[in-house]
């Protein structure tokens, strides 16, 4: 009969070892994703903010610029709309910043712009930027613009979503 020696001798890692090891990593790795993933959407979710706040700016400065510098230009009439999330003048956009404006080739925002006439020498404006990937309103702002000595010298026609000035 032979006799079998137990010996103490461990080269390695036991089954169980292993799994315990690989479940704790598993957790560790699925922390660390899920972390990962929230400070990229609230990156992402800022920068839209910041994009849509630039966006309504850079449209309110381009709008009042331009009203204002109609009085002194020689043109007649011009009238005013949206295209591409940027407010047009006679069919031209008023400025061009595709880095806001753009996502991967397609629009990234629209914007809605609404004028009520008030008096004969001012108008009310509200400009509203929407998200068009997860249709939202980011953001919205409204202003009225006064247009010195226009009483009689300016005819002014402001409906909903189209503004026209005359002379």
């Amino acid at each position: 009969m032979k006799i079998i020696k137990k010996t103490n001798n461990k080269h390695g890692f036991t089954l169980l070892e292993v799994m315990l090891a690989i479940a704790i990593m598993m957790i560790t790795f699925e922390a660390i994703f899920s972390l990962i993933i929230s400070v990229y959407n609230s990156h992402r979710e800022v920068s839209y903010m910041n994009g849509a706040t630039e966006l309504l700016e850079l449209n309110s400065i381009a709008l009042e610029k331009s009203v204002l510098g109609f009085a002194g230009s020689s043109a007649s009439s011009i009238t005013y709309g949206t295209s591409n999330a940027v407010i047009t003048a006679g069919g031209t956009k008023l400025f061009d910043l595709d880095s806001v404006t753009k996502r991967g080739g397609g629009p990234k925002f629209s914007i809605s712009v609404t004028y009520n006439q008030i008096s004969s020498e001012e108008i009310e404006y509200k400009i509203v930027v929407n998200d068009l990937e997860y249709n939202e309103q980011y953001g919205s702002i409204s202003n009225t613009i006064w247009i010195p000595h226009a009483n009689g010298k300016i005819t002014i026609s402001a409906s909903g979503s189209t503004l026209t000035l005359s002379k």
